[in-house]
């Protein structure tokens, strides 16, 4: 077993909003199969002179096997991030963030997500049905910079 002594990168950011930016259900018969697939997006915008990163997830459930989509959610996270102009990184006309930070970013927005879900779900249809454990390194960002 080998053991690495690097050092943790450590980032120092609060969660300042939250949004339910939209929401919707469809008619689903309480006798419908209840399993489901997740159609899922995220869009991080980041303003370095508010020292903003802005994530918008969208999540679709749809019927498994189907494409009739029961529920949506967008929800929009708003983090300050300390020192974000020292952590921006600019390639080839693109603004990102380190993928250290993204990833714990991305932690919270989907637990943030998860909860939300899961309390606006509560007592219809769709009641019991969770956002999956995601991992926070597997989405494809579409990073716009709004400075």
């Amino acid at each position: 077993m080998s053991t690495d002594n690097k050092e943790q990168d450590v980032f120092s950011f609060s969660l300042e909003d939250i949004e339910i930016l939209e929401k919707s259900f469809s008619y689903l018969p309480k006798k419908a199969d209840k399993k489901f697939d997740f159609d899922i997006g995220l869009k991080i915008s980041i303003n370095t002179p508010k020292k903003q990163s802005v994530h918008v997830i969208n999540v679709s459930i749809v019927l498994k096997g189907e494409k009739k989509k029961v529920a949506a959610f967008s929800i929009g996270c708003i983090f300050e991030i300390n020192d974000l102009e020292n952590l921006v990184i600019i390639e080839k006309g693109e603004t990102t963030l380190p993928q250290a930070l993204l990833n714990l970013l991305n932690a919270v927005v989907i637990g943030t997500t998860r909860g939300i879900i899961y309390s606006e779900l509560r007592g219809t249809v769709l009641d019991g049905t969770f956002l999956p454990v995601l991992d926070p390194r597997g989405f494809e960002h579409e990073n716009k910079n709004t400075m």
